[in-house]
């Protein structure tokens, strides 16, 4: 859980600074980079993702109104609560960076921690690298792997919505508590 609660707070900052940030847009680099054909359905799992954990979260808050006592709304509608909030910031985000004006910015120092959790629950890491190995030079050969198996082109830099989506991509594959399955 706590895990969670750090990559919502990556991801709502991410999108709160992402204005102040933004690039001269390149649409023939972002193209190469980000192809549509390759990038519409990771978007379309990022959004099917936040339907499914809205889903479920409208299900529990429903249960909730109608039995308030019952002892899986306490603990259970938090954790849906967050699980949701966190799976649509992610969306909202992933959204935003794929506006022309920052669709290249590079993925900040930040994420990088978490980015490489993700690579290591997808198995594209072995193991976490230590926090002083963490760079975008360290994750770059795994963050590769990802594209490739994605029909991505190979990059030698680390793009914000390339972390996003790989973020999003760990996302899809945990598994909700057996309390909060639909």
């Amino acid at each position: 859980m706590k895990h969670m609660n750090n990559r919502l707070l990556l991801v709502l900052l991410s999108l709160f600074s992402l204005q102040s940030m933004a690039v001269e847009p390149q649409p023939e680099l972002a193209n190469a980079v980000f192809p549509q054909v390759q990038l519409q359905p990771l978007v379309e799992k990022t959004y099917a993702e936040m339907s499914r954990r809205y889903t479920i979260f409208a299900e529990q808050f429903n249960y909730c109104q109608q039995k308030p006592k019952s002892e899986s709304c306490q603990k259970s509608y938090e954790e849906v609560k967050q699980s949701y909030t966190a799976a649509k910031a992610l969306y909202d985000t992933v959204e935003m960076t794929q506006l022309p004006q920052f669709m290249l910015l590079e993925s900040p120092q930040g994420s990088l921690s978490s980015l490489n959790v993700s690579l290591v629950k997808l198995n594209y890491l072995d193991a976490e690298l230590p926090a002083e190995e963490i760079s975008d030079v360290a994750l770059l050969p795994a963050v590769n792997k990802w594209l490739k198996a994605h029909d991505l082109p190979a990059t030698e830099k680390l793009y914000l919505l390339q972390t996003l989506l790989i973020e999003s991509d760990n996302l899809q594959q945990q598994a909700l508590p057996p309390s909060l399955q639909d």
